[in-house]
């Protein structure tokens, strides 16, 4: 037993120890948003935060958009500290078919530990719909998500 407990020390004194919000070694294992079992924040649509806003050092693992939400899965080093994350966007459609969006993903790190964090974020996308429908005055549509640090645009249909 006490070599378990030496290793782990080691471990996480090295920074070598990942701590994880998943349960399993799935990417994406939260709760479906349909269900309610999954709270998810909202996205804020603001030009003047969207170039100010915190951008600490994560990186973007994968992303997915699941009915209204956006689930995205980050890495960033932490474990004993305060950290938070938003979803802006500047709320500028850009005019082609689809329409794209620019979305940021703020990171705000006050924490100083170093052990690799792995997270999942959900963000629940209905008010940018709500945004294309007064814009479009339409009932429905597709919104082209260009997420910043990510490769892959992503598609949400409403």
């Amino acid at each position: 037993m006490k070599a378990k407990i030496y290793i782990f020390i080691f471990l996480v004194s090295t920074g070598m120890a990942t701590i994880f919000a998943c349960q399993n070694n799935d990417t994406f294992n939260m709760p479906d948003p349909q269900d309610g079992e999954q709270s998810c924040r909202n996205i804020v649509i603001n030009e003047s935060l969207y170039d100010t806003a915190p951008r600490d050092n994560f990186i973007i693992k994968d992303a997915i958009i699941k009915h209204d939400s956006l689930i995205i899965m980050v890495q960033y080093g932490g474990g004993c500290g305060t950290t938070s994350f938003n979803l802006i966007t500047e709320g500028y459609f850009m005019e082609s078919n689809p329409v794209q969006l620019d979305i940021l993903l703020s990171f705000e790190d006050e924490d100083l530990c170093e052990a690799a964090i792995q997270e999942q974020i959900c963000f629940d996308m209905t008010k940018l719909a709500t945004l294309y429908k007064d814009s479009y005055l339409a009932n429905q549509g597709t919104i082209i998500l260009r997420l910043q640090g990510y490769p892959d645009s992503l598609e949400y249909i409403f």
